[in-house]
């Protein structure tokens, strides 16, 4: 896993003068994997990237947490949207190792509803990149060549608008 700048957009709940002040609390902020903060399809050359489920994020997770910072306990799960979702993978996964888990925004499982917008955005992505989607699943139809290769910065550009067109009418 590696942190950028991006997880900044967490902080929002961080600070001496806020809810988690690190005063009071060791803070330690994850991304998931394949969301672009950490390792994914943009960032590596795994090809193609493996197929990762929140067991495997709410997994590595944990072991960063226990072997690598040496955490036995913590007093708190937290996160919003597909972090709440984390929150109660990591309470049925290791239900002691936490006190609370504190989801907002989120569930525990995806709605159908929300599986076919996000698969609304993830086609306005992809097609920059000449790639249909098909479904919310593995498959998909690439141009020759297309699969494996990084992104052109133009591609990123008409990518990164297309999603913004579909997100900001939701």
């Amino acid at each position: 896993m590696r942190s950028t700048v991006a997880i900044s957009a967490n902080f929002w709940l961080v600070g001496e003068d806020k809810e988690l002040s690190p005063k009071k609390y060791f803070i330690i902020i994850p991304a998931m994997f394949g969301n672009g903060q950490s390792s994914s399809p943009s960032n590596t050359d795994l090809s193609p990237f493996p197929a990762v489920a929140v067991y495997d994020n709410v997994r590595a997770q944990y072991k960063l947490v226990t072997e690598h910072l040496g955490v036995k306990h913590v007093r708190a799960v937290l996160g919003w949207s597909m972090g709440a979702g984390q929150t109660f993978q990591w309470a049925a996964q290791y239900p002691n190792f936490m006190d609370i888990i504190v989801p907002f925004c989120g569930s525990a499982k995806t709605s159908l509803h929300n599986q076919v917008f996000l698969e609304g955005v993830k086609c306005a992505l992809l097609s920059a990149k000449r790639f249909r989607s098909a479904g919310s699943g593995k498959d998909g139809i690439c141009s020759e060549g297309i699969v494996g290769r990084k992104w052109t910065e133009e591609e990123r550009d008409v990518g990164l608008r297309a999603v913004g067109r579909v997100y900001a009418g939701w």
